[in-house]
């Protein structure tokens, strides 16, 4: 079964903004564990957009994303947000970012919490979140600290909006692999703190 990942998260993300009376115009978005583009080809079929940044940190990926969608991004950045460079998150930061996306990728190791936490303090207060985790990643058992994170990242410096608990896909052997998908906004800068500056 083809993932149907991207096509649900845009999707939740692109209802938020039309319930919004302000309208969602001059979106500049970072779609962080960008992968070949797929995420960002969704957003150009859904959403109106000023800027779509891609970043990865995997350079197959990368490649892949330049080769199979072309002018799909903006820009797009070979980076590991989870040791940035000061002169990385200049860059970034100079996008001024109010809305950020990643499907996909949390909760593996593709994108730590703290590359995830990075991102999200690099985007603008008040900007939108958009992103799916896979179901164990959010129950009790989680060992990768995206539980702890997501716990006080939503009580502190995130609203949710909307989640959504889907079929992401069917593995090879037919069992049915279950995420959720979550859209919100950024209330402000998170901090690490205790055990979750280890993950």
């Amino acid at each position: 079964m083809k993932c149907i990942s991207p096509q649900v998260v845009c999707g939740l993300l692109k209802a938020e903004f039309e319930k919004q009376e302000e309208g969602f115009e001059n979106l500049r978005i970072l779609d962080l564990g960008a992968g070949n583009g797929i995420v960002g080809e969704c957003l150009q079929e859904e959403i109106e957009f000023d800027a779509l940044i891609g970043i990865d940190i995997i350079s197959e990926a990368f490649k892949a994303a330049l080769r199979d969608r072309p002018g799909i991004y903006d820009h797009y950045y070979l980076m590991d947000l989870s040791k940035p460079k000061a002169f990385d998150e200049i860059k970034l930061k100079a996008w001024n970012f109010n809305t950020l996306i990643t499907v996909g990728a949390l909760g593996f190791n593709d994108i730590p919490t703290r590359a995830f936490i990075n991102a999200f303090n690099i985007i603008e207060d008040d900007a939108w979140i958009a992103f799916n985790i896979k179901e164990k990643f959010f129950s009790e058992n989680d060992e990768s600290g995206f539980k702890d994170m997501l716990d006080s990242i939503m009580g502190d410096s995130l609203e949710v909006l909307r989640t959504k608990h889907y079929c992401h896909r069917l593995s090879l052997s037919g069992e049915r692999l279950y995420y959720y998908a979550i859209v919100g906004k950024k209330v402000k800068k998170y901090h690490l703190t205790g055990k979750l500056l280890n993950k």
